[in-house]
Order: C-alpha cells, then sequence, then structure tokens
C-alpha cells in the first residue's frame, strides 16, 4: 500500500514509481487525497499543488500491472471508476468523502485474492446507518501471484 500526499510532487510520484517497479509480484493499493471525483472521473487540475490526479494516472497507476487499487477522498460523496493500465490490467479507483457529525461514514473494503473478488460498502458507525446506493462487487480483479 502507497499512501502519496495530496498532488504528489514529481519527487514523490517518481520514488512510488521506484518502489512498485522494485516490487513486481506484489499487489498495490495507491491511496492519495484527491483522484477522482462524484462522478468518476479524474481531476484534471490541483488548485495549489505540484501535479494534478491526471498526472498521477498517467506517470505511476496506469504504468504497472500490479497496480490494482486506487482510493481517494476530497471532493464528491462517492464514486468509482475502472480504468485499463498500458499492460492491459483492471483498475479500480474508488471515492469516499462524506462529512457528516451524525453518522460519521467510512467506505469498507473486502478483497478476496482467492476468488480474485471485491466487495466495498459505506457504512455510518455512529448511527448504524448503511448506504447501500455505495455497495459494490466486483469479480475477476485479478491478482498479482
Amino acid at each position: 500500500m502507497l499512501t502519496l500526499e495530496l498532488w504528489p510532487r514529481v519527487e514523490a510520484v517518481n520514488w512510488a514509481r521506484s518502489v512498485v517497479a522494485a516490487n513486481p509480484h506484489s499487489n498495490v493499493i495507491v491511496v492519495t487525497h484527491d483522484y477522482i471525483d462524484g462522478n468518476g472521473n479524474i481531476e484534471q487540475s490541483a488548485s495549489y499543488g505540484a501535479t494534478s490526479p491526471q498526472y498521477l494516472y498517467d506517470n505511476l497507476v496506469k504504468q504497472y500491472a500490479n497496480i490494482r487499487f486506487v482510493f481517494s477522498g476530497h471532493v464528491g460523496i462517492a464514486g468509482s471508476r475502472v480504468d485499463t493500465g498500458v499492460h492491459g490490467n483492471k483498475i479500480y479507483s474508488f471515492l469516499q468523502t462524506f462529512h457528516s457529525n451524525t453518522t460519521n461514514p467510512v467506505r469498507l473494503v473486502e478483497i478476496d485474492t482467492s476468488t480474485e473478488s471485491l466487495h466495498t460498502w459505506v457504512y455510518g458507525p455512529y448511527n448504524n446507518q448503511t448506504f447501500t446506493e455505495y455497495d459494490k462487487t466486483i469479480s475477476g480483479i485479478g491478482v498479482v501471484r
């Protein structure tokens, strides 16, 4: 799992590239503050950052067959998208941004490598609220073995 800063600097992206390249037999999850919006589009600009989410996608995420997931927040409520990397691999991206003092929702993720599936849902632990409209189950996610 790689956790990157908001709109990572070029040096941070280059560092992440070296880590992913050095571990080709490891499944990689990228976590960053801002990546996709509530409609599932990759953000194109960064208000004051050194790069953009699109830069991160172009220069890291799509370049490596072992990058499987990107998780982010910052904008929207919840969203997701699926991209195909340059090696034909599927990359699943999820946005989770709820600002609530009454539910404090979080995205929960369950990955089953034996069945190559993912289940994700949003849950509000403060009041036991579920947000079923954001439930997703994906089969055939492919994993590096």
